[in-house]
């Protein structure tokens, strides 16, 4: 937590000074916050045990949603039509729509006296991280018609962080909260679980195996955990026989380098085993122009954000995934437009540059393997059969196929200078140093006083991330474009 606050306050500083901000004061400042939340985080567990002290043994085996005062009731709401409230003893209520409640209910699989109590925790819990995350990066997800199209085109039978509330259909979900999604039938936040735990769930029953929609967190080192997590899989599954698909979209705050538009190169390099052998498991992928794709922001049906920078899609599959879940070029057009913006333009119409279908990225794959500024010797590549699909003529000529010796694996410049203590003082650290000091953290003092515009005026809460240093997409071969 304190390298990644520290980080944080580091890289978002400059963005909302107008000054030079000293880099060790701005590390002191991040770990200072680090000892703030976990300082907040241990009054919350003393909370919470000093509540179940107050409760008889045995409580949580015999209570049911009356014990508890929840009840249930259907209700007209402005603008929102018919909705169901659940309202635990006048204290806290919350609210679904009458489909949500109806999925919800048939997706709970623990005991029907606990269903409405089950339903509150894990709608209260969803609706503090919406909270938490409104208005920052963090709050995408997969549109509707993107699940639907994947579910429908690459046979998705599960999907990465998620919540009970927004899977689609009857697929599984790996949930950001385990306490609450397991009464849903959620599995463990993905990546949480050793390999061999993951591999056995995969191999009960009579589908064995499985294709899974992932957008990971917008983190690096989450994304990296999430990539190195499928690579695992894909070798485990290989060796079990067991036929997996894996079909990623990597947001650009996923990469550490944010001066440019994503590229395949900056993908691989979130588990380097992709640029050796393991690249094989790269069955295809793309690049998502800035300004041509978008998500889901907010709770519900969420609504349309258009993506102010590039994504990277990738389908990874291990040999026994490939025959399993294969598809066509049409299928992958049809889940590259379920992203495209409301009203961008007529799938039917349009226009694209054919990147490349990959059976493997290392022996056929056509994208460039050097960074934009190395120019590769170029050579015309004819239509080729990749897979038993066939790929169109490529629209002009792009570099020479991968193999193992042209790899260009480059180092990027990373989000996180390099903090050298050299032993010099310098006068800027007293700025922020105890500049929390007077702030009192404690969550339970009701006439604790925060005041957010001297939070603001510390830099606490720096502006978003601009997109005027990102590169333009028509710089790269590799992109398809949707306009």
């Amino acid at each position: 937590l304190c390298s990644f606050l520290q980080r944080q306050f580091i890289v978002e500083s400059p963005k909302s000074t107008s000054g030079i901000v000293n880099m060790e004061a701005m590390k002191e400042a991040g770990g200072a916050f680090a000892r703030l939340c976990f300082s907040l985080a241990k009054d919350l567990v003393q909370f919470r045990r000093e509540c179940e002290e107050q409760l008889a043994v045995g409580w949580d085996d015999n209570c049911d949603d009356r014990s508890l005062g929840l009840s249930g009731s259907e209700v007209m709401r402005n603008g929102m039509g018919s909705m169901i409230c659940i309202d635990w003893a006048n204290r806290a209520k919350v609210y679904f729509s009458t489909s949500s409640f109806a999925k919800a209910t048939e997706r709970y699989v623990g005991p029907s006296t606990r269903l409405l109590t089950a339903l509150f925790a894990a709608k209260k819990r969803y609706e503090i991280l919406g909270m938490l995350i409104s208005g920052t990066p963090m709050d995408i997800r997969l549109t509707t018609a993107t699940k639907e199209s994947l579910t429908r085109e690459a046979n998705v039978k599960f999907e990465c962080w998620c919540d009970p509330f927004s899977v689609c259909d009857d697929n599984g979900f790996y949930g950001c909260f385990e306490d609450v999604d397991a009464a849903f039938g959620g599995f463990a936040p993905f990546g949480r679980n050793d390999v061999f735990h993951d591999i056995r769930k995969l191999k009960r029953g009579s589908r064995k195996g499985g294709s899974t929609a992932v957008l990971p967190p917008l983190d690096n080192t989450v994304a990296s955990l999430y990539i190195r997590r499928i690579v695992d899989l894909l070798e485990s599954g290989d060796k079990e026989l067991i036929p997996l698909s894996f079909f990623v979209i990597l947001h650009a705050e996923c990469f550490r380098d944010l001066s440019h538009s994503p590229s395949v190169n900056d993908a691989m390099q979130l588990d380097p085993r992709l640029c050796n052998r393991h690249g094989l498991y790269v069955r295809y992928a793309e690049i998502l122009p800035a300004g041509q794709h978008s998500f889901w922001k907010g709770e519900g049906d969420g609504a349309s954000q258009i993506s102010m920078t590039g994504s990277v899609l990738l389908l990874l599959q291990n040999e026994a995934g490939k025959t399993r879940f294969a598809l066509t070029e049409k299928s992958l057009l049809s889940i590259i437009h379920s992203m495209a913006p409301n009203g961008l333009q007529n799938p039917a119409d349009a226009s694209f540059t054919q990147m490349g279908y990959l059976d493997g990225y290392i022996t056929h794959s056509p994208i460039p393997s050097c960074p934009p500024m190395v120019v590769p010797q170029k050579t015309v590549i004819h239509q080729t059969d990749f897979g038993g699909l066939v790929a169109p003529p490529l629209a002009a000529p792009l570099a020479i196929p991968f193999t193992s010796s042209n790899i260009c694996v480059q180092p990027r410049t990373s989000r996180l200078p390099f903090l050298i203590d050299d032993g010099e003082e310098d006068n800027n650290i007293d700025v922020v140093s105890g500049m929390l000091n007077n702030f009192d953290g404690n969550l339970f003092k009701p006439t604790q006083d925060i005041d957010i515009e001297e939070l603001n005026g510390m830099g606490f809460f720096g502006a978003p991330l601009a997109d005027t240093n990102i590169a333009h997409d028509s710089d790269r071969t590799t992109s398809r474009l949707l306009g």
